[in-house]
């Protein structure tokens, strides 16, 4: 079973039980913090389980019966800083990525999956893996493009979306490096909302997540492998999270089908009730512009955990100042704003932001 973007779609969340939730762009972005570790686990066990029904009742999904020390696979995971990964070059628009190191999909080794978001969308823009494979000891650069849209936002019953793109993967195990591309179209769909019960009798507010992802893998001398999987997720505003993988693609919608997998985690927050609609984000970040590259204007984001002076400049590559975006106090929250590079010569800039705590700084090309 193949999860593809995590993830990991949350908020914070007080409402009432039996209510319909609506998922934004930066309730993923409070949970994506740089050190923050992720553990995600795996039943392989084929088994009957029930995805509900779609439309606009509410539904009960009870999964309570899933046990983490009985999962086949438990995938410890840890969000780093793109920029100090070793793929990081092959990845410079992500605005974090997961890393782990041990026994996954792709061998034995260190993995980086690296993601962002591009304007109302959260994206994956693929891997990369040094440790050993199948055929020996070596590395995987996988490439998306475009980068996997796994969420359009603001996300509720009745949001949907497609992707159609290539994954160039090069394989280095010896002397020649071999490449293999896959083809992907997916279709998603949120198509119902409800209740999801996780071990231990913990409820949460959800969306359920159709997926029918269709891939044709075309192998060096070998016959093109075409795949096609049909998955459910169910999407909190608090992190926990449930995938199912259905056995074959002509099941039905609702009820109780067959599965192959689930996958799931089980958040950072307790559930229903909690009040933690105040947070934000737990430190300062500075995200990737967006378009990039651009012409003549790109958006900047950025996020202020608590009051704080800050100071976003910009810079040619040589470290010439060009312009000052913002000198000014800052309270707690996420912040946007335009650079318009009307004026200026193609090539790349850098762009800093200097708080009373951090500096970081990115790139950004102007392509005329």
């Amino acid at each position: 079973m193949k999860k593809v973007i995590t993830t990991i779609f949350v908020l914070i969340f007080a409402s009432i039980t039996n209510a319909q939730i609506t998922i934004t762009l930066s309730d993923e972005e409070n949970q994506v913090y740089v050190e923050k570790n992720i553990t995600e686990y795996v039943d392989t066990l084929m088994r009957q389980v029930d995805i509900g029904a779609p439309g606009n009742n509410a539904n009960i999904w009870d999964y309570s019966f899933l046990d983490k020390n009985e999962a086949a696979m438990i995938f410890n995971e840890t969000v780093v800083d793109p920029s100090e990964t070793e793929f990081a070059d092959n990845f410079p628009n992500a605005d974090y990525a997961i890393y782990m190191n041990g026994d996954n999909e792709y061998g034995t080794g260190e993995l980086w999956r690296y993601f962002g978001s591009e304007g109302n969308t959260a994206v994956s823009y693929g891997y990369g893996f040094n440790g050993t494979t199948d055929l020996g000891s070596g590395s995987v650069l996988a490439v998306d493009e475009p980068a996997e849209i796994g969420g359009v936002y603001p996300m509720t019953l009745g949001t949907e979306w497609t992707y159609e793109g290539t994954e160039t993967t090069t394989l280095r195990v010896g002397v020649i490096p071999v490449i293999i591309t896959t083809d992907i179209n997916v279709t998603y769909k949120i198509d119902a909302f409800g209740t999801l019960i996780l071990p231990g009798n913990k409820r949460v507010e959800a969306l359920r997540l159709y997926e029918d992802r269709v891939t044709v893998t075309h192998i060096p001398f070998s016959p093109d492998d075409v795949e096609e999987e049909i998955l459910y997720t169910f999407l909190t505003r608090t992190g926990e999270e449930v995938s199912v993988s259905l056995v074959g693609t002509n099941q039905q919608d609702n009820g109780y089908v067959f599965v192959e997998g689930i996958m799931w985690n089980e958040g950072t927050v307790t559930g229903i009730g909690d009040d933690n609609s105040e947070s934000v984000t737990e430190k300062f970040r500075l995200k990737q512009n967006y378009p990039n590259p651009f012409n003549p204007s790109t958006v900047i984001e950025y996020s202020v955990p608590e009051n704080s002076y800050v100071e976003l400049k910009v810079y040619d590559i040589i470290g010439n100042e060009i312009t000052t975006l913002v000198s000014e106090e800052k309270s707690r929250g996420y912040y946007q704003i335009q650079f318009n590079a009307k004026g200026l010569s193609s090539g790349t800039y850098i762009y800093s932001l200097r708080t009373n705590k951090s500096v970081q700084t990115k790139k950004m090309i102007l392509m005329k």
